[in-house]
């Protein structure tokens, strides 16, 4: 009995301790939550002599996104380009200013991507 009663333990947190773990390796790796993490946070860290006033522009169209088939495969796949400098020439940007990101995961089954870009 004591032995079912500490794999039970044992298993318990692994499943609790499982979303602490990263899902991918990335530059950027935001905070994960349990059920849904939103999360928005800049990808430029220096600000200086970059404009932020009204004639910033920003253009955010480029996501990527990511499905893990926990159910039949096992695989994790993703889709999608979040690539600076094609998000600039489909808006037509002759300079990025800042650029910052959104990501949203539900369940750790789904999560998207997004890449913003601010300039002119």
């Amino acid at each position: 009995m004591i032995r079912i009663i500490s794999i039970l333990s044992i298993l318990l947190l692994l499943i609790i301790l499982i979303g602490c773990a990263p899902t991918y390796l990335a530059p950027i790796i935001p905070p994960q939550g349990t059920l849904i993490t939103n999360y928005k946070a800049p990808l430029t860290v220096n600000y200086n002599g970059n404009p932020a006033g009204s004639n910033t522009k920003k253009y955010s169209m480029s996501q990527t996104h990511w499905f893990w088939d926990f159910i039949l495969t096992g695989l994790r796949i993703g889709w999608g380009d979040v690539d600076i400098e094609s998000i600039a020439r489909k808006a037509n940007m002759s300079e990025v200013s800042f650029a910052d990101y959104e990501f949203l995961s539900i369940l750790g089954v789904y999560a998207q991507f997004t890449v913003n870009l601010y300039g002119n």
